[in-house]
């Protein structure tokens, strides 16, 4: 084999290997392919000495006193967000009854001009698109956003 640094795929080939995860086979391939390979050697050896260092560390467990902070803001981002959830919806209600309603009235009225008309319609109509497609917006980047796992 090259003395060449090993790519993606044989770097998780030979970190299977650290780990104990490959077959019998397998394995005999690998200790095959150290043997021939400096740098397949180098790269087992930096793998073993990060699974060392990665087995010797040791989760802290926070004192009672933060388990409790903790669950509280838990509790009132909970209810925050209910509360958010509900004005929205409430307000999402009246605002299209409102809507609704000015349209009604608009359209049924004869002597308001039809540019006005279609000028409110078109109002009404572009202000529902832009409010979806915020909503929209928020939902994927919420689904798809790198640090919705990350805690502070």
């Amino acid at each position: 084999m090259s003395d060449r640094r090993p790519g993606d795929q044989e770097e998780a080939l030979l970190s299977a290997y650290v780990d104990g995860e490959l077959s019998a086979a397998e394995a005999q391939q690998v200790a095959r392919r150290l043997e021939e390979d400096a740098d397949a050697r180098r790269t087992v050896a930096e793998l073993r000495r990060l699974k060392e260092l990665t087995n010797r560390l040791q989760i802290k467990e926070p004192p009672a006193e933060e388990w409790e902070r903790f669950w509280q803001g838990h509790y009132n981002r909970l209810e925050r967000s209910l509360g958010w959830i509900l004005l929205a919806a409430g307000l999402l209600l009246v605002g299209g009854w409102g809507a609704f309603s000015l349209l009604r009235s608009l359209w049924s009225d004869a002597s308001v001009p039809p540019s006005l008309r279609w000028g409110v319609t078109a109002a009404v109509a572009g202000l529902t698109v832009l409010l979806i497609s915020v909503f929209r917006e928020r939902r994927h980047r919420r689904k798809t956003t790198r640090y919705k796992d990350v805690v502070r």
